[in-house]
């Protein structure tokens, strides 16, 4: 049995929705790996992956964002030793982003949108001061679960510069049916918002993250190298404006704290 992640899309794949119109984060119609990590390391949970495999794929893409897609992988842990067969793999192909850990292994992915600096370490200004808002018009992430056999977690991580950045740290319950929730762009503040479902707690660096003057997004999977036994399909990733009922719905987010930078719980 493998632990699956899997992003799918279409048109709007982990798109930016601005109104009428749609500016891509990612549609993930680029091709990217397979990247196969088969060799555990314990260590590499740290802000990027080191010892995994992966690259870069774009060159001014307007299918994403800062036209450049970064993406590694690495092998946590394997509870049979370190079989060579036991593996964690990521890769992007056919509008679809896919992570998996074999039977009884952990391991995490981590997607770089930071321009062009194509490494693995994070280009924190890269995106030149991106409005991710569009003046405003777009307040929220919407998020569809189409299916998730387990818990999953995740951290978006939103940085205007090295030392001035916001990580939010997601542990969503198993969902047998689709469900669609909404991250408010607000949850990157401290002391804001509600949520149906669970707690969640931002960790805030310096001034935090701005989304009105972004340098860099990443998304990790799973960093802690903490889930196993995992079929996660993710669809309809987009921002919109935001609901009048904010949430994280349907689906129980829950964020795990860090333990540096500032931190406050959202109310539930």
């Amino acid at each position: 049995m493998f632990n699956k992640m899997k992003v799918i899309g279409g048109a709007s794949l982990l798109a930016l929705s601005f109104g009428a119109n749609a500016a891509p984060v990612d549609l993930f119609s680029t091709n990217q790996g397979a990247y196969v990590d088969n060799t555990k390391d314990g260590t590499d949970t740290g802000t990027i992956i080191n010892s995994g495999p992966g690259g870069s794929v774009g060159a001014a893409d307007p299918t994403i964002l800062g036209g450049n897609r970064d993406l590694y992988v690495s092998k946590i842990s394997d509870n049979n030793g370190d079989q060579a067969t036991r593996t964690a793999t990521a890769s992007v192909s056919g509008g679809v982003f896919d992570f998996s850990t074999s039977t009884g292994t952990t391991g995490r992915a981590q997607i770089q949108w930071d321009g062009a600096e194509a490494t693995n370490a994070i280009d924190h200004t890269g995106l030149g001061g991106l409005d991710l808002t569009f003046g405003g018009t777009q307040n929220a992430f919407s998020i569809g679960v189409v299916f998730s056999d387990a818990g999953f977690n995740f951290k978006i991580t939103a940085y205007t510069d090295a030392t001035n950045y916001t990580e939010v740290t997601i542990t969503s319950n198993a969902h047998d049916v689709p469900a669609t929730t909404s991250i408010p762009f607000s949850a990157f503040l401290l002391g804001s918002g509600s949520y149906l479902g669970g707690t969640v707690v931002v960790n805030q660096v310096g001034a935090g993250g701005d989304l009105t003057k972004l340098g860099a997004l990443v998304v990790d999977i799973d960093q802690l190298g903490l889930k196993t036994s995992l079929d996660l399909t993710l669809d309809q990733v987009t921002t919109v404006p935001e609901p009048s009922v904010l949430g994280l719905m349907g689906i129980g987010l829950l964020a795990a704290g860090y333990s540096r930078g500032k931190k406050a719980k959202l109310a539930v």
